[in-house]
């Protein structure tokens, strides 16, 4: 079905400089892998790990009531042979907390978890892969892979405040990176910055209590949300460059907004997808209040098609160029409040 959705997006004739083809291709050319994690509790109740500037890498799981951290590719831990352990049914965890330094690090979190505090990663510079999967409960997620060019994939957390995940940090926003999200549950909001660079982010199931909420970068960005859902907003920003943003079968409890940038941006809506893997359809979009889509300088494409189903009225705007373009077979004209080709 991503697959699907990728297609429509991409014409044939719509050529993009995306200089590395997604980060995963350059994570390929990693060499040997060397370094130490310091690995330590704290009088809170925190587990701490904390990575040299070495290339690292690292998986987490719990087995029963125990916790491993491992070294993995010649990595030690605490400057051992052997993983760092945790007994859960003595230690009263709140935070499990990531801060890695500035080699190509690679961090494997596959554990079922319950956390009475926060989940935070960050892997800061270099060229890192951050992997979360499992069953992980959290009060707030934090994923940041920092400077340079990082893949990050993460399903099955479940957070009771906010997630956010983040392509780069402040200290050095730069970097092409490529986010998978699946599966995710936020209590509040679902937030995810693309940041510098040329960042593809494709997001499915995702559920949010209140917002959910994507921010681009001044590069091109590609974001595909799909089967998901906000009880409020689903808001999504590019900002510059050439983007691509696709949703399908998404249901939002108040309003959807796409605000564009200087660039030549694609969006496209759809309501008739079907999921490849299962024969069945994806479903319509559904809004409860109204739609807008509002693209601004630039040569910008917007399709909405198929089925999609909105309470309120539709908003559709393609600003200032010279090759505008509105498509809306999913949407008769009584659902439209607004419509301008410039």
């Amino acid at each position: 079905m991503i697959q699907s959705l990728l297609n429509w997006l991409s014409p044939a004739a719509r050529k993009r400089r995306r200089g590395s083809q997604f980060a995963a291709e350059r994570l390929e050319d990693k060499t040997l892998l060397s370094g130490n994690v310091s690995v330590f509790t704290t009088g809170g109740g925190d587990i701490r790990v904390v990575g040299n500037s070495g290339d690292n890498e690292i998986n987490v799981e719990v087995d029963g009531s125990t916790l491993r951290v491992s070294g993995v590719a010649g990595t030690t831990i605490n400057w051992g042979a052997g993983p760092a352990e945790f007994d859960l049914s003595s230690l009263n965890l709140r935070d499990l907390r990531f801060a890695m330094g500035l080699g190509n690090d690679v961090v494997t979190i596959n554990a079922d978890l319950n956390l009475g505090g926060d989940l935070i990663l960050y892997t800061h510079g270099g060229t890192d892969t951050i992997n979360v999967s499992g069953n992980i409960s959290a009060d707030k997620v934090v994923i940041s892979g920092g400077g340079d060019a990082d893949l990050i994939n993460i399903s099955g957390t479940t957070s009771v405040d906010v997630t956010v995940v983040a392509g780069d940090d402040l200290i050095n926003p730069d970097g092409d990176d490529t986010i998978h999200v699946n599966n995710v549950n936020a209590g509040r909001d679902f937030k995810l910055i693309a940041s510098l660079g040329i960042n593809s982010a494709i997001l499915d199931n995702v559920h949010t209590n209140e917002d959910l909420r994507l921010w681009g970068s001044n590069d091109d960005d590609h974001f595909v949300i799909s089967r998901s859902s906000a009880q409020r907003n689903l808001v999504v920003v590019t900002a510059g460059g050439q983007n691509d943003v696709g949703i399908a079968g998404v249901t939002v409890g108040k309003d959807l907004k796409i605000l564009g940038g200087s660039g030549n941006d694609i969006v496209g809506m759809y309501g008739d997808l079907v999921d490849s893997s299962s024969s069945l359809p994806v479903g319509p979009n559904n809004i409860t209040r109204n739609l807008a889509i509002i693209m601004f300088d630039g040569d910008d494409s917007i399709e909405v098609r198929g089925e999609h189903n909105i309470g309120g009225k539709a908003y559709l705007y393609a600003n200032a160029g010279t090759d505008d373009r509105i498509n809306r077979t999913g949407l008769s004209d009584d659902d439209v409040a607004r419509e301008q080709e410039f």
